[in-house]
């Protein structure tokens, strides 16, 4: 659970539910590119605490959902894509989004810790994704000749693949589900890299910069005033792996505006300050509000209200990617 700080003030407790943690093998199977929703070769459906959430599954299996057996399980037409793993291996996925790709990807590899037999097997990740995301499977000790590239777009057909359940999801019934081990044991695996906390403390703001949403109309202001606070604006997406880990491994404060960015909090000091700006009802639970409750960092946000049309043209935000 955390205890939120809004605008100063204490509003109350937020609960984390804990999940039952699983690995599996499954042979013959087809994974369904992005969603990650596993079909046998009879028709049938895993997804539970395999994906970000739950309770979409059929919204987002869409037209191939073909309906639900007697025990209510969906019922999936099969793509039969061309493209086979035939070798055994770890399905990993991934993700394009920062945030996803940590808390829903990079969380789960924690599981090999529990599970020593799989730690020689490939894992099975997907192409395109930026490269510094392949610098964290580098130093989680997955190099690119452990990696078995597969689709991220299409399904894929897996002779024999073990499944990683999620550490960090909402469930069917909506519920936030975080395994805490996870995120120690993530830390634990990247200790060799942080900064000495007994160095010099930074203070850091991790701005949303040129992301497509949720983008703030008076950034350069709030950039201004913390500046003056000794506060430094950190640019992730020009930072390798290894430098966004250091970067935040001593900050004594870290101001983050809520979006996939903030996930890189996950390896900041227990007593590090977090300090988020949010948007009225708002949730975003997988970021740093969920590792700030893991980690027992106070944590406070500040919540924003939505911009005028006429505001988000006067900051220039209108058209830009």
């Amino acid at each position: 659970m955390i205890r939120e700080n809004v605008d100063g003030q204490s509003r109350g407790i937020f609960r984390f539910m804990r999940p039952e943690m699983y690995f599996g093998k499954v042979a013959h199977a087809e994974i369904d590119a992005p969603s990650a929703y596993v079909l046998t070769n009879d028709n049938q459906v895993i997804c539970h605490g395999l994906t970000a959430r739950d309770y979409r599954t059929k919204k987002d299996f869409g037209r191939r959902l073909i309906g639900v057996d007697a025990q209510q399980r969906m019922l999936v037409s099969p793509v039969f894509s061309p493209h086979v793993v035939n070798e055994e291996c770890i399905y990993f996925g991934g993700m394009t989004n920062f945030g996803h790709f940590i808390f829903q990807g990079l969380l789960r590899l924690a599981l090999l810790g529990w599970a020593p037999k799989l730690r020689s097997l490939p894992i099975a990740v997907h192409e395109g994704m930026p490269a510094r995301y392949y610098e964290f499977l580098d130093i989680l000790g997955l190099p690119a000749e452990r990696r078995i590239a597969i689709p991220n777009a299409s399904p894929t057909q897996f002779a024999a693949v073990w499944l990683l359940s999620s550490p960090f999801y909402r469930d069917q019934h909506r519920s936030v589900m975080l395994w805490p081990e996870a995120v120690w044991a993530i830390r634990a695996a990247t200790a060799h890299m942080l900064n000495s906390v007994s160095s010099k403390r930074t203070r850091l703001f991790i701005p949303r910069g040129r992301a497509k949403w949720r983008r703030v109309t008076n950034e350069s202001e709030i950039t201004r005033i913390l500046t003056a606070r000794g506060v430094e604006t950190i640019d992730l997406e020009s930072m390798s792996a290894a430098d966004q880990i250091r970067s935040v491994s001593n900050a004594e404060l870290i101001v983050s505006v809520n979006g996939a960015g903030s996930a890189i909090t996950m390896f900041a000091p227990v007593d590090c300050v977090q300090m988020q700006f949010v948007l009225p009802e708002f949730i975003g639970s997988f970021g740093t509000r969920g590792f700030a409750a893991d980690l027992s960092q106070p944590y406070f946000k500040v919540v924003g209200r939505i911009a005028s049309e006429a505001e988000v043209r006067a900051a220039d935000l209108e058209h830009r990617a």
